[in-house]
């Protein structure tokens, strides 16, 4: 594995000063094992990949070391992008509509968290609030849906303290939350949105928000 130095930090190595340039690669440790699809982000100073075999392999970039942790969820097809947010990180479903979410500090349970409307192509998140670019099929429609997210604030009532085997507290999880529909339409024209940015979302290598946009 290979990472980006964006500065220049000196490090003895060998006996001698080494000072890295700004922009250069820098060689890390290879994963446990070859991974040929999986949902990526970075955690709190960490990588974190969850795979298409419910494991999430972790990288910590101080200790130059992995560590591999059995993921249990109901998802079988793996996740499309791992999203995190506060103290979570959210994960889209590779094949259907379904959103779950995953604290890292607690346990190794991935729970449900809510579902769109279309299966998801492109998303980000903004602000708290989940972005999904997608396509629906049955009305051969391009379809922006959006879904808040709580981002770690627990709702008092949905906490339960028990002695589990861990000695975590356990969180029931939350019903799921549903999508709102922010834009729908089958022939979008030379412009799909009102800021005249051109966009298709089943063509889109990805989504990245740069700008806040008042809608």
């Amino acid at each position: 594995m290979l990472g980006w130095n964006t500065a220049a930090h000196s490090q003895y190595v060998g006996g001698g000063l080494q000072q890295p340039q700004p922009g250069e690669w820098i060689k890390f440790p290879d994963m446990p094992h070859c991974v040929s699809h999986a949902a990526v982000c970075g955690f709190e100073g960490r990588v974190l990949v969850f795979t298409q075999e419910m494991q999430l392999l972790i990288f910590c970039p101080t200790l130059k070391k992995w560590s591999v942790t059995p993921l249990k969820s109901s998802n079988t097809l793996g996740y499309r992008a791992a999203l995190p947010f506060n103290h979570y990180v959210y994960l889209i479903d590779n094949c259907s509509p379904q959103v779950y979410r995953f604290r890292p500090r607690e346990g190794t349970t991935v729970t449900t968290y809510g579902l769109f409307t279309a299966p998801p192509i492109n998303v980000c998140v903004v602000d708290g609030t989940l972005y999904n670019f997608s396509h629906d099929d049955l009305c051969d429609g391009r379809v922006v849906e959006t879904m808040e997210l709580e981002g770690g604030d627990v709702n008092s009532e949905e906490e339960t303290n028990s002695e589990g085997e861990e000695g975590h507290s356990h969180l029931s999880p939350p019903c799921s939350v549903h999508s709102k529909e922010m834009w729908r339409g089958n022939d979008p024209g030379k412009h799909m949105f009102t800021t005249l940015c051109p966009a298709e979302s089943t063509f889109s290598l990805g989504t990245f928000p740069l700008l806040k946009v008042r809608v």
